[in-house]
């Protein structure tokens, strides 16, 4: 029977935890009930003590209730859950994470689920899921359901969401094992939408000569995940972890973080498209192509439109400018640039 582990704050959560496990156990999926409350004592019996939970991290639970300070609290807890739950990971108990809360809950529960591989089930039930969650999610593949009401009571709505939420868990845990098949060296590649035929030529080619390649958008967010997934193994040290038209802070891997011998980076060139530059963006790509070059091609922004201000436009190898784009100027002032040039052509 698979287990799923509930990190819940029991001084103000116990009577919705103890609903999830008894929906859980409806699913035939067994619970390990872990408290990271600190304020009040728990309102339902966990299998995991919050002393046992500060232990782990050698913090004195008595001194935070104590101390009465809900921040200090919630990161030290959280903190501390993440090494318990990943401890649960490495002993076999744990085979997906789930947690129902506000934004103290969801930051400790959250923590614990990042320490989790990529793959392991993770679902936060929560009051924040409709804001800006990156600091939750991070890299990790945590779903994040809206709470609707607040995670206070079992009521008439709250009943319903967090009875969808056991039974998604329960679905994840119990679904069959995926089947890879052979398993082949990965390679890491991001791109951006104007280098998706360079990044998809390299990705058929190296398919070809039996690698797996996995292709990450270079948002930044699509670089963490791919730090991530080196550091928990996907990407092996030795193995290559290409980079392709990222830029630094949007998918490339930074060295100073996983060591210069830890993967190995390969920056790749790509086309300028026509009417593009490449920011002068330091650490990052060093190869944008000059606007003329022959190998220069129509791109989506072939056309002249910038989706957003450029701070530096030039040819990166070449340090000149590359394209000029003048400030946009109201009616009045360009019939006033317009009258001095007449004037000046006038004089000779």
């Amino acid at each position: 029977m698979k287990t799923v582990v509930l990190v819940g704050t029991l001084d103000t959560k116990g009577a919705e935890y103890q609903y999830l496990r008894d929906r859980l156990k409806l699913s035939g999926v067994k619970s390990l009930l872990v408290d990271v409350g600190t304020l009040e004592p728990p309102t339902a019996e966990p299998d995991v003590s919050r002393y046992e939970v500060g232990a782990a991290a050698g913090v004195d639970v008595d001194a935070l209730t104590a101390a009465r300070d809900r921040g200090q609290a919630v990161s030290v807890m959280a903190d501390a859950a993440a090494i318990v739950v990943k401890g649960l990971f490495a002993e076999g108990r744990c085979d997906g994470v789930l947690a129902a809360g506000g934004s103290g809950n969801t930051a400790i529960a959250t923590k614990a689920m990042r320490a989790l591989p990529v793959g392991v089930p993770k679902l936060m039930v929560s009051t924040m899921a409709a804001g800006n969650t990156r600091d939750y999610i991070g890299a990790s593949d945590i779903a994040l359901m809206a709470s609707v009401t607040d995670v206070a009571g079992i009521n008439s709505i709250s009943g319903r969401i967090l009875a969808n939420a056991a039974a998604a868990m329960a679905g994840m845990v119990n679904a069959p094992p995926v089947e890879l098949g052979e398993q082949r060296p990965l390679i890491a590649a991001t791109m951006f939408g104007v280098t998706t035929p360079s990044v998809t030529a390299a990705r058929e080619e190296l398919e070809r000569r039996g690698y797996e390649v996995l292709t990450f958008h270079a948002t930044g967010t699509g670089g963490r995940a791919m730090e991530a997934l080196v550091e928990s193994g996907f990407v092996q040290a030795g193995r290559a972890a290409s980079s392709v038209g990222g830029r630094a802070g949007h998918g490339q891997l930074r060295r100073a973080r996983h060591g210069a011998s830890a993967v190995r980076v390969t920056q790749s060139l790509r086309p300028q498209p026509v009417g593009d530059a490449h920011e002068d963006d330091p650490g990052g790509v060093r190869g944008a192509r000059p606007a003329d070059s022959k190998e220069a091609v129509g791109g989506p922004r072939a056309r002249g439109a910038f989706h957003s201000p450029p701070r530096r436009l030039c040819d990166l190898r070449r340090g000149r400018p590359l394209l000029r784009r003048g400030r946009r100027q109201s009616p009045v002032q360009r019939a006033a640039r317009e009258h001095g040039q007449e004037r000046r052509d006038a004089r000779g």
